[in-house]
């Protein structure tokens, strides 16, 4: 599921290794590229040169998306961080701003008892007091007027400090709500960048499919124009038919990949896996998940995986999936299981770690425990 290193070369996607799988026999060489019509009319047969040509040159468009995809991606990644940022800071200065409002109303709260306090027992002027006070209340009435003056200059402070506290947090606050604005900002940003990579990736895939498709059709053209001139030239040998003796035993052996687009590689070169379920991996692969799977038990949630389950699973989690393009799963190279496999420290993923070797099959660095994304469920055919 994980994103795997980029391909360097894609190009040319489609060659004549297409038609390596078709053999042409020697008296066909020369033969012109139709198919026999009836009436002796000769109808000009969709020609695979033609085909492989546009499956090639939108194979180095498919280049160009995967790379102008991988550098959006980038970016996204890149957006979604700030953003997590920007909220973060939002928060805290949310936080703060609560705060310095709680110690500005904790101040006043203290000024008002220190005003009220001097309201509710009021000390004469010094002169006041030199008058009229006792011989032995002048010391006390003195340390009263004392201590007043030194509550008055309290007062001072405290209303200084609820003064503080109080224009700090008027200050975080309109930092905070600035933070929100531009966090909200960040993630329209963000939706767009999404909408606009989900866009490229299924116009690609919409494109392709339909070269893919044109080639299909064509090969199938020249399949029957080469039956037909084999059949032909028995029937001129004064051979009889002869029956196809290929058997279609159950071993699967699959037909080459090379020149296929990752995503788009043929059915007739994959083949089934015995857990069933219509997983299918390239033959050298699924022969050698076979044969893991004839050890020991196992089961599988994902395998091959078509260009266009590419783009799906990269719309619901960008970021998260590969790039549609550059995952191994579109090569028929990787498996995803379960069965505990999903888990780390597991019996079942353990013996995966112990034994899938073995057989081929290697954990990947980047999907270990302590990666950016660990995924334990996912393995991959290294030969």
């Amino acid at each position: 599921m994980r994103r795997s290193p980029l391909p360097t070369v894609l190009a040319p996607l489609v060659a004549l290794a297409l038609l390596a799988a078709v053999p042409a026999p020697a008296s066909a060489a020369a033969a012109p590229r139709s198919v026999p019509a009836a009436a002796g009319v000769t109808a000009p047969a969709p020609t695979v040169d033609a085909a492989e040509a546009e499956v090639t040159a939108l194979g180095l468009e498919f280049e160009r998306t995967t790379a102008e995809l991988t550098a959006g991606t980038v970016r996204y990644e890149a957006g979604e961080a700030e953003l997590a940022d920007t909220q973060s800071r939002a928060v805290q200065a949310r936080s703060t701003a609560e705060e310095a409002l709680a110690a500005a109303a904790a101040a006043r709260v203290r000024l008002g008892r220190v005003v009220n306090a001097a309201y509710r027992s009021p000390r004469p002027e010094r002169v006041t007091l030199a008058l009229v006070a006792l011989p032995g209340q002048l010391g006390e009435a003195a340390f009263g007027d004392a201590a007043l003056d030194h509550v008055r200059g309290n007062q001072q402070e405290v209303l200084h400090e609820a003064t503080a506290e109080g224009v700090r947090a008027q200050a975080l606050k309109a930092e905070a709500d600035q933070l929100e604005v531009q966090a909200t900002a960040e993630a329209a940003d963000l939706q767009a960048q999404l909408a606009a990579l989900q866009s490229e990736a299924a116009a690609t895939q919409v494109r392709l499919e339909a070269a893919a498709a044109r080639l299909q059709a064509a090969r199938a053209a020249e399949q029957a124009r080469l039956a037909a001139v084999e059949a032909a030239a028995r029937v001129a040998a004064g051979t009889a038919s002869l029956a196809d003796a290929s058997g279609g035993g159950a071993l699967c052996t699959g037909t080459s990949t090379v020149g296929f687009p990752n995503g788009f590689l043929p059915a007739e070169a994959l083949c089934p896996l015995s857990v069933g379920n219509g997983h299918r991996l390239r033959a050298d692969a699924a022969k050698a998940f076979n044969a893991l799977a004839a050890a020991h038990p196992v089961c599988v949630t994902d395998s091959y995986r078509s260009y266009g389950a590419q783009v799906d699973v990269y719309g619901r989690k960008p970021g998260l999936a590969a790039i549609p393009g550059t995952s191994n799963h579109g090569l028929g190279l990787a498996v995803d299981f379960c069965g505990g496999v999903e888990s780390f420290g597991t019996p079942a993923y353990l013996w995966m770690k112990a034994n899938a070797p073995t057989y081929g099959f290697v954990h990947p660095a980047w999907a270990e425990p302590g990666s950016g994304r660990p995924e334990p469920w996912h393995w991959e055919f290294a030969g």
